[in-house]
């Protein structure tokens, strides 16, 4: 009876550093990091323009009554 070795190499496990996958592993993180981080400051930046369009209109609008004259009271 005679045995065949198995072979040592397997190419399921080879992952040798010379193949490209890592590199395109690192590169879709990389991109998809700088994509998250654009939305961030994206957001950050809507958020500051949006509060200060709402101060300039809480700034603009006045009560009715500061118009007439007769209905302040004053103090003396």
């Amino acid at each position: 009876m005679t045995t065949a070795l198995a072979s040592t190499h397997s190419p399921v496990i080879d992952s040798s550093p010379d193949k490209p996958m890592w590199k395109v592993i690192i590169a879709g993180v990389v991109v998809a990091t700088l994509l998250a981080l654009g939305l961030v400051i994206l957001v950050v930046l809507y958020l500051k323009k949006a509060r200060e369009k709402a101060q300039n209109v809480g700034n603009k609008c006045h009560h009715i009554y500061e118009d007439f004259s007769g209905q302040k009271e004053e103090t003396t």
